[in-house]
């Protein structure tokens, strides 16, 4: 009878052993490149949800500069207030980098300074806003012979303004930081370039 069993000794151990080897080396491979494209992917969100942060620094930061010499001359003296004149700062940007799932790609000081300064927004936002509850409720009250409250309105401005400057203030030191993490893959050249 003829034997169709082959002995252990007999098989190709090295070329099953080199073949193992490229089995488990191009799963490896496999796996490390799609790491990779996710990686690629969620940094790529990341830097999207970045840039808009800074997109809507630059919107607030032309605001509170264009009212500057107005404020500036109210908290000198020069001028009497005739009401706030900025209105609310946007403050959505840091939602929608939270809501995208980039902050977790972002560096820690990075995202620190972005809560910060959405700290602040929320604050200039509520300011402004009793500012205008205020407003609403004196006028519902008005009476001819009544004047507007102009030491009520020099506070409010003097509390935007120490709002403001502590903005600008972290608006600049978030583009540093921005700019030694991504060199020239965020743009930052246009934000706040008037102070």
């Amino acid at each position: 009878m003829i034997s169709t069993k082959k002995k252990v000794s007999d098989l190709p151990w090295r070329l099953l052993l080199i073949e193992a080897f490229l089995v488990v080396a191009s799963v490896f491979l496999a796996l490390a490149l799609e790491d990779w494209q996710q990686s690629r992917a969620e940094n790529k969100v990341a830097e999207r949800a970045l840039q808009g942060f800074i997109d809507e620094m630059q919107i607030n930061c032309r605001k509170i500069t264009n009212v500057k010499a107005y404020h500036d001359g109210i908290l000198s003296g020069e001028r009497n207030p005739q009401g706030v004149q900025i209105g609310l700062l946007r403050n959505d940007a840091w939602d929608v980098v939270k809501t995208t799932g980039g902050a977790p790609h972002l560096d820690y000081e990075i995202l620190a300074k972005m809560g910060e300064i959405s700290a602040l927004q929320g604050d200039h936002r509520a300011v402004v806003q009793a500012y205008i509850q205020a407003l609403f409720g004196l006028a519902l009250q008005f009476k001819e012979d009544q004047e507007w409250h102009l030491a009520g309105e020099r506070g409010v401005i003097n509390e935007l303004v120490g709002i403001q400057s502590d903005l600008l203030e972290s608006y600049q030191s978030l583009l540093h930081l921005v700019e030694r993490e991504y060199q020239s893959s965020i743009d930052t050249r246009r934000v706040c370039s008037s102070i």
